[in-house]
């Protein structure tokens, strides 16, 4: 059924924006209707129709508007379906720029928003198409609220803001939607209390190399860094700037610490090509992106940069993998409770793509193990290095209640325990996970009842506890002797590496990394063929039970199920073949071991050195241009060799097991 327009939406299709009256055309004449022809739809490949499953409705409808009809196209051939029927079906209202939500809904002729449908603004398909994946409808960028007029004001932030202690534990039910996140940077108050040093404290990240000091507190001995006076005072620079500069809000210290090495490049692993590395339970970070930094479009000219000329001023002792770390934070450690907690609230911002705060919380986490004394005031947090007023609030909430009313909040939300549920399932991401539940699915039965799954998502649904199931380390070595073995039948001079957490000398394991490499090889495809044979005769005597990712001619991954053959009742496990050849085995080493925040933390350091270093090796002297297109590969320093990189780099050697930062 198509509802009338009200009285003041059809004045406002009849004016523009200005209120002008809008100029009739040809079509307006008397007996001269003219049809338009239907643009033809190519859809994209179905992993990238982002919008699958949503039907939008336009308001007003976009007749007069040849570039919202160009949106209207984009969006579906990426999998939307449009209506000019206001039909039950119907996901997202799409309503142009500058309209309230009153407005619209005087056009719709309703009093409010019917459940289930989300009223965003006509920006919100184009940042979906610029982000490669469905964005929260609730966030305030594009939402478009009932009791705002336009959402993201100054004033809501500053509300925000001002809260003080006893206030903010009166923490408001946190849901998936983002709207406890929305935060816009550019407009949130940004503020600094002074230290009762006297010093001001830098709020950020330890891999900053700026110059820094380490200090003590008195009797307590709480280690915290202190900016030098070497620091520039320049009023533009980040380091210099005033007190009052500085943010509250961990999300926002985040976003000043990007902005300030925001021309430092750190790749994508392999600079916009295919991730080797599998999705691995070990992972600290989900993270939709593996950029640390981001550089910023440029507004002029397109010009090339060569990444070798390094940073003038370089200190190095403050990166995470200058120290490396046990991470072990097991009841011995006097915060571990906070850390527990603020783990999980990690885990939690992870799910719903929040992109600073996971980053702001572990860094906080892993200063935390360092302290030798528990951390229970507000001050006392506020003295640790890379801690701002939100997340010291959060530490004080913990230490004195033994809880966080925001996390058991988010707990309660019954859409953030079915995204859990999905999220964990083999083949499933949060985008998929957010999709399902906006269509109203809640569980594992909901979706084997009335949703069509790839071959991959039913076996993750069907051993969906196996999979969960952490892989005790006797076991990771008992499936692991069952490869070496099979592997010296194929061919006796391939060797097996165990990486991930296993390497790194954890007890148990999310899964089980298997390094395949040979000395004289210089290709994956040099290890090709004896993949296929190991794989064959590991199937033939029934330990591995499922592919669920084979390498194409030129791949250098497998990804799969196994099982122990002759255990009573075989959990399903598992497991990943990475072909690796010799020239490179250093450089995967590194990477596949981890943890997360130790290579982040060595890949920005070989940034900051004009260098860029990768699963595949250490190169110098790499051409850039416009958006880090890639001009020029560089040239190989170290490839082979684990040691012989951390060399290079100044980085004192590591062993596996300390490697652990986070």
């Amino acid at each position: 059924m198509v509802l009338p327009y009200s009285n003041g939406i059809q004045s406002l299709l009849g004016k523009n924006m200005l209120g002008k009256k809008r100029k009739p055309t040809n079509g307006d004449a008397p007996g001269k209707k003219r049809v338009k022809k239907e643009a033809s739809i190519k859809l994209v490949p179905d992993n990238q129709r982002i919008f699958k499953d949503l039907t939008f409705y336009y308001v007003p409808p976009p007749e007069k508007s040849p570039v919202r009809r160009m949106r209207i196209t984009k969006a579906r051939e990426h999998g939307a379906t449009w209506t000019k029927d206001f039909i039950p079906s119907i996901t997202h209202i799409i309503a142009e720029k500058g309209l309230t939500y009153k407005e619209v809904m005087r056009f719709l002729n309703f009093d409010n928003l019917p459940q289930g449908v989300f009223l965003v603004t006509d920006d919100y398909p184009t940042l979906c198409l610029d982000s490669h994946f469905l964005l929260d409808p609730t966030q305030k960028p594009y939402a478009i609220c009932q009791d705002k007029e336009a959402p993201g004001e100054e004033t809501a932030t500053q509300n925000i803001e001002s809260q003080d202690w006893n206030s903010s534990l009166n923490i408001k039910s946190t849901s998936i939607s983002g709207k406890s996140h929305g935060i816009n940077p550019a407009k949130s108050p940004l503020r600094r209390p002074e230290s009762s040093q006297g010093s001001r404290l830098r709020e950020g990240y330890e891999d900053d190399p700026v110059h820094f000091q380490r200090l003590s507190t008195g009797d307590n001995k709480v280690s915290v860094w202190v900016e030098s006076h070497e620091a520039s005072t320049d009023p533009g620079d980040i380091n210099g700037a005033p007190p009052s500069a500085w943010p509250g809000d961990e999300l926002e210290e985040m976003i000043k610490v990007a902005r300030s090495v925001e021309d430092i490049p750190l790749d994508k692993e392999e600079d916009g090509q295919e991730d080797d590395r599998p999705p691995s339970r070990d992972d600290t970070e989900e993270s939709g992106s593996e950029e640390d930094v981001r550089r910023r479009s440029s507004k002029g000219k397109p010009k090339a940069k060569c990444e070798s000329a390094g940073k003038a001023s370089l200190n190095q002792d403050n990166f995470s993998c200058m120290t490396g770390g046990t991470g072990l934070s097991d009841e011995s450690n006097p915060n571990y409770r906070t850390i527990e907690v603020l783990s999980k609230m990690a885990d939690y911002y992870d799910r719903v793509k929040d992109v600073w705060r996971p980053r702001a919380y572990r860094r906080a986490i892993g200063m935390l193990r360092k302290q030798n004394i528990k951390i229970c005031h507000y001050d006392q947090a506020r003295l640790i290095f890379g801690i701002g007023h939100r997340l010291a609030e959060k530490i004080q909430e913990i230490a004195l209640t033994n809880r966080l009313r925001r996390y058991e909040n988010a707990m309660l939300d019954p859409s953030d325990r079915a995204l859990q549920i999905f999220t964990n399932i083999y083949a499933v991401g949060v985008n998929q996970g957010l999709k399902w539940v906006q269509q109203g699915y809640k569980s594992l039965e909901d979706l084997k009842a009335h949703v069509p799954l790839t071959e991959n998502q039913r076996i993750g649904i069907e051993h969906y506890d196996d999979f969960l199931t952490r892989i005790p380390r006797e076991e990771v070595t008992a499936l692991g002797k069952i490869v070496r073995d099979t592997s010296a039948s194929v061919d006796h001079e391939v060797e097996v590496i165990i990486g991930g957490s296993y390497r790194r000398g954890a007890p148990t394991s999310g899964d089980i990394d298997c390094l395949l490499t040979k000395s004289g090889t210089s290709s994956s495809n040099d290890l090709m063929p004896y993949l296929h044979k190991l794989v064959d005769r590991l199937t033939d005597s029934g330990f591995l039970v499922a592919a669920l990712a084979v390498p194409s001619e030129t791949g250098s991954k497998w990804h799969g199920a196994c099982v122990l053959p002759e255990s009573p009742n075989p959990i399903w496990r598992r497991i990943d073949f990475l072909l690796v050849p010799e020239t490179e085995l250093g450089a995967a080493l590194i990477y596949f071991t981890g943890d997360d925040i130790f290579n982040r933390s060595i890949r920005l350091l070989a940034s900051k050195k004009g260098w860029r270093l990768n699963q595949r090796g250490l190169y110098k002297d790499v051409l850039r241009g416009h958006q880090r297109v890639k001009y020029t590969e560089g040239s190989l320093i170290e490839g082979a060799d684990e040691n012989k990189i951390f060399n290079h780099l100044g980085v004192p050697w590591r062993p596996p097991e300390q490697r652990i930062c986070n």
